[in-house]
């Protein structure tokens, strides 16, 4: 009994472990496996540099888009005053 346990457990994480290789190995790109950890720190400093651009983008727009509206408003309470 306690060895068809045993093989159940081991069968169970063979098969998630070689699920779980091929899922990395499917969606890695290509070339992964020459990877260094200092590669992936440098891609990783990348994508957060991005993430600041980006932000610093959305945060300009946003401002362009409040001018926007107070302009909007204040031609809105003009027309409104003249009619």
């Amino acid at each position: 009994m306690k060895l068809k346990k045993i093989l159940r457990y081991l069968t169970s994480f063979v098969t998630i472990s070689a699920m779980t290789f091929g899922i990395i190995m499917s969606y890695a790109p290509v070339g992964a496996d020459e990877l260094t950890v200092d590669d992936i720190k440098d891609r990783i400093e990348q994508i957060k540099q991005e993430n600041e651009e980006r932000r610093n983008e959305l945060q300009q727009l946003e401002g362009d888009i409040s001018e926007s509206k107070e302009d909007l408003n204040k031609a809105a309470a003009l027309l409104y005053e003249q009619q």
